[in-house]
């Protein structure tokens, strides 16, 4: 929240994308090729649900806390933002849908494992980033403005892009072992 983009937030969410579309064209696996959209679909998703759950405003909660947070706090969820996630993650199913000879089913596992990767990702962010608490009794991913600069809850090296990576890595992970 608050921070631009930049190259780490671009690797952390489409570099596994890249390195298994590099392996798809040198070996010519499909699965690869599949992986490659369900890591773009989590990292659509990730995006479109924070993106949108900040905008649309509402009430956010920690996923595993079920405690009430700021909005684009890590970890945080908003019926709006679940919503906008599932329809990033449709989107880039669509985009498969389009770009390959598929079938329906193939297009919804891209966007349901995309889906479920966007949860994965705010499951870590609740339980493993690193959290302050604010002056006024609010959490934050920012040690900024925090009381203490030692994170109250996870890890001080665990920052959003970190924990985007490895969500990323663990599902498309998971995903291809499951298919071998």
């Amino acid at each position: 929240m608050g921070k631009p983009r930049d190259w780490v937030q671009v690797i952390a969410n489409g570099g596994i994308a890249a390195i298994l579309l590099l392996l798809h064209a040198t070996t010519g696996q499909e699965v690869l090729l599949w992986a490659a959209w369900i890591s773009l679909a989590m990292s659509n998703a990730d995006t479109w649900s924070s993106e949108i759950g900040q905008w649309a405003g509402g009430r956010v909660v920690d996923i595993v806390r079920w405690q009430q947070l700021p909005a684009g706090v890590s970890g945080g969820v908003s019926w709006q933002g679940t919503v906008g996630g599932a329809l990033g993650a449709a989107a880039i199913a669509s985009l498969a849908w389009i770009g390959t000879d598929s079938s329906f089913s193939q297009i919804i596992l891209v966007a349901g494992v995309g889906f479920a990767g966007m949860l994965l990702d705010s499951v870590l962010g609740s339980l493993w980033q690193a959290k302050y608490i604010m002056p006024n009794g609010s959490w934050s991913d920012q040690p900024l403005f925090a009381k203490a600069q030692s994170p109250q809850r996870g890890w001080i090296l665990m920052t959003n892009d970190a924990v985007n990576w490895f969500s990323n890595l663990l599902l498309v992970t998971v995903f291809l072992l499951f298919y071998w």
